[in-house]
C-alpha cells in the first residue's frame, strides 16, 4: 500500500516530521522522520484518542525508520500514555535503528506489554496491508 503524503494530517517541527494517516475507523499509520520532539508525542497521542473515542479498538503501523533521535523527555510521558492502551491499540514498529529497538524494547517491559517491532520492511508493509483489508471487509460486512 503506497501512502500518500499529501493525504496526512501533517505536523512540521523544527527538526522533524510527522505524518498521521486514518485508513479507516480501525486502521491507523503514521511515519515519522527527523529528531523527534514534544510536539509530536502531542500530535499523535490527540489523534489516537480522538479515534479511541468511537469505542473500537485500533491497530496502529509506525514507520520509524526515518527517526534520526528523540528528545529524552519523551520516554515518560509516552510510557504513560500507552501503559492504559493496552486494550484498545495493538503497534507495530518499522525501525532501522537498533538504538530506538531496544528503547521500543524496554518501553514494552515496562509497560508490560507485547509490541511488535519489525525491520523488515516487506514484513511491515505485509501486515499493514492485511490489517487493512481485513479492516475494510469488516467494515462492508456491517461488523
Amino acid at each position: 500500500m503506497e501512502l500518500d503524503a499529501e493525504k496526512a494530517e501533517r505536523l512540521a517541527g523544527q527538526r522533524m516530521e510527522a505524518l498521521f494517516w486514518a485508513l479507516t475507523p480501525t486502521v491507523v499509520c503514521t511515519r515519522v522522520s527527523g529528531h523527534v520532539e514534544l510536539e509530536a508525542l502531542h500530535f499523535y497521542t490527540q489523534r489516537i484518542d480522538r479515534l479511541l473515542m468511537r469505542g473500537q479498538s485500533l491497530q496502529v503501523f509506525h514507520d520509524w525508520t526515518g527517526i534520526s533521535g528523540f528528545d529524552p523527555e519523551l520516554r515518560s510521558p509516552y510510557r504513560d500514555w500507552a501503559a492504559n492502551k493496552e486494550q484498545t491499540i495493538s503497534p507495530v514498529f518499522l525501525v532501522k535503528s537498533k538504538v530506538l529497538a531496544m528503547a521500543l524494547s524496554v518501553s514494552a517491559l515496562v509497560i508490560r506489554r507485547d509490541l511488535t517491532i519489525l525491520s523488515d520492511r516487506e514484513k511491515f508493509n505485509q501486515s499493514l496491508n492485511r490489517a487493512f483489508a481485513g479492516s475494510r471487509a469488516g467494515n462492508a460486512s456491517g461488523r
